[in-house]
């Protein structure tokens, strides 16, 4: 009981930073297309794009390695 609620709250902060970084790069995203962008393209995928991908990744694993442990 004690690992799956810790592997629950390991996962949160995750999930809560990936939605905010999408909601991020999704207006970013808008703003490019719209041509209204105001940062340079290399650091907008280098500070918005790149670590949502990473932030997904990272929330995606942490809930396999859940999934994984516990039969269904």
């Amino acid at each position: 009981m004690a690992a799956s609620e810790s592997q629950g709250e390991e996962r949160r902060p995750w999930i809560y930073a990936f939605l905010i970084l999408l909601v991020a790069s999704l207006w970013m995203l808008t703003m490019r297309l719209i041509n209204t962008s105001f940062l340079a393209l290399d650091f907008e995928v280098a500070l918005i794009y790149v670590p949502t991908i990473l932030a997904g990744i990272i929330v995606f694993q942490v809930g396999r390695k859940r999934r994984g442990t516990h039969p269904p």
